[in-house]
């Protein structure tokens, strides 16, 4: 027998999510409303429960299901170096109506999983209530349409699935977007709600930040150079990056605002070819911290402090870490101080650096 949980999909009643909870947690197979279909769903782990669903759905082991998550660190933390654009596809889409397919087994090894956060109301309180994410292809045999209502939900699994949250139809009454990310590599596998041109405006470009202490000298000669650097390699001008969705930014984890850069960094990126007349400096803030895709500190000292940074503002550590990392294996050293071949010296550093991080883009 299946039983029906009837809910309000804007305000649902918490008796009725913990109903459907306890059908999941122990080891039933439950359908629900998402805001694009009615999804059928097991509890991750569940390896009983899991066959159950591969057998409704005749899905062959080898073929993965999609896992719904709470949020975007489930993801991230799952996924050994997150690519910049799934990054800003999940910023931009989440929660909501797309599916983001990432490499989560060792490198090389070709393992990937699909993950999307939901953005229905009742779907969101389910996932809550919930110890882990839950395995949810569509509600529907294979061929058949994906159910958009409890009624068409019946009409396939009636006295086959545990249980039916019932929350009237669904919002959008089609299939969420599919996208496959690895690397530079982007694949719309299954287009849906959201088009293939909006997910490629949304994915593309950079946030590019570079962190020092008080961004006067190494990190605006570092952003001139990356900025230089970024454009030679995409055969265009720098004023003409940001028409490509890149943006490049340098803070300072004890700056001042509205500083100059120092006159000797002025000359030397002058040398180079860099204008950083008109640098103002800024302190490192969490809503640069929040933008940014990709963040480089000049030194190990530097790293820490946006670290703990980032842990005052309390955000994620899975997400900081996936974004965070050293322009150079050594140490950028500080030009303060020091004469204008101190900092060719270090500009020369930057440039070594920039190198392999140019290279990525």
């Amino acid at each position: 027998m299946t039983t029906l949980i009837p809910v309000d999909r804007l305000a649902p009643d918490p008796g009725a999510i913990a109903a459907a909870a306890d059908i999941l947690e122990n080891g039933g197979v439950l359908a629900f409303p998402t805001e694009t279909v009615y999804g059928l769903g097991a509890l991750e782990g569940d390896e009983s429960a899991c066959a159950k669903l591969r057998a409704l759905k005749e899905r062959p082991g080898d073929k993965p299901f999609t896992l719904l998550i709470a949020d975007s660190q489930e993801a991230i933390r799952r996924c050994d170096q997150l690519p910049i654009a799934a990054g800003r596809l999940m910023k931009r889409f989440w929660p909501g109506p797309l599916t983001i397919v990432l490499p989560t087994g060792e490198p090389g090894a070709g393992e990937t999983t699909g993950f999307r956060v939901p953005d229905a109301t009742v779907t969101r309180a389910l996932l809550e209530k919930l110890p882990g994410p839950v395995l949810a292809p569509s509600a529907n045999p294979s061929g058949g349409a994906p159910a958009l209502n409890a009624e068409e939900v019946r009409a396939y699994f009636e006295g086959r699935i545990d249980g039916i949250l019932d929350g009237g139809p669904v919002e959008l009454k089609r299939a969420s977007t599919v996208v496959q990310l690895e690397g530079e590599r982007f694949t719309v596998l299954r287009e849906g709600h959201l088009s293939t041109q909006e997910l490629e405006s949304a994915a593309r470009g950079a946030t590019v930040l570079f962190v020092c202490t008080g961004n006067t000298c190494r990190s605006p000669m570092a952003e001139a150079l990356f900025r230089k650097h970024l454009a030679r390699k995409r055969g265009v001008e720098t004023a003409e990056l940001e028409e490509l969705g890149y943006r490049v930014l340098s803070a300072g984890t004890s700056a001042f605002g509205g500083s100059a850069a120092s006159k000797e960094a002025v000359e030397v990126m002058r040398e180079r070819g860099c204008d950083i007349e008109s640098h103002a400096s800024r302190p490192l803030s969490l809503e640069i911290l929040e933008e940014a895709d990709r963040i480089y500190a000049l030194t190990t000292s530097h790293q820490l402090g946006i670290s703990a940074l980032a842990a005052s503002f309390e955000l994620p550590d899975e997400e900081l870490r996936g974004k965070l990392g050293l322009l150079a294996e050594r140490d950028i050293s500080d030009p303060i101080g020091l004469d204008t071949d101190g900092y060719r010296n270090c500009a020369d550093e930057i440039e070594a650096g920039l190198e392999k991080i140019v290279a990525s883009f």
